[in-house]
């Protein structure tokens, strides 16, 4: 069900049933977003994830939901720049202003700033494993809001 739940959320999907989420994980892209969320959809949490996109309002869906669930992600901009090189790399395709490195900057300056308006604690995953990004998470939510599933330290 979680699983279920998560891979129907991903990405900004399914925001008509984002009050159902019981981790919302919000950042710019390639900043592990996704398989941090399917990581805890398998230890049983309910995870969407919304990319924070400069230029795009955050959608008031989010903003109606229980604030204490969500988590924005952060990366560093040289970090992100040489993931997002990467990624261009192995679709064989320039992506413009994707792998600028000024965008970057603007991008993530961007997120971190409507993380800070809104009250969203931001993790920086930046060269984290899942496992460790997915436990900081856990750890956030339990101080949040309480809830619990399984151990943190699993």
């Amino acid at each position: 069900d979680a699983v279920d739940y998560t891979v129907k959320h991903d990405d900004g999907l399914g925001l008509d049933t984002l009050g159902r989420a019981e981790i919302v994980i919000v950042g710019v892209s390639r900043s592990s977003k996704t398989p941090v969320s399917l990581y805890l959809s398998f230890r049983g949490w309910k995870v969407a994830n919304v990319p924070i996109v400069p230029g795009l309002e955050v959608p008031p869906e989010l903003l109606a939901i229980e604030q204490e669930r969500i988590v924005g992600f952060t990366v560093d901009p040289p970090f992100l720049h040489l993931l997002r090189v990467e990624r261009e790399k192995h679709l064989g395709a320039r992506l413009g202003s994707y792998t600028d490195e000024n965008e970057i900057v603007r991008e993530v300056t961007y997120a971190r700033r409507i993380c800070f308006e809104h009250g969203w604690p931001v993790l920086n995953v930046t060269a984290k494993a899942i496992e460790e990004a997915a436990t900081e998470v856990m750890g956030t939510i339990y101080a949040r809001t309480g809830q619990r599933k399984g151990s943190i330290t699993e």
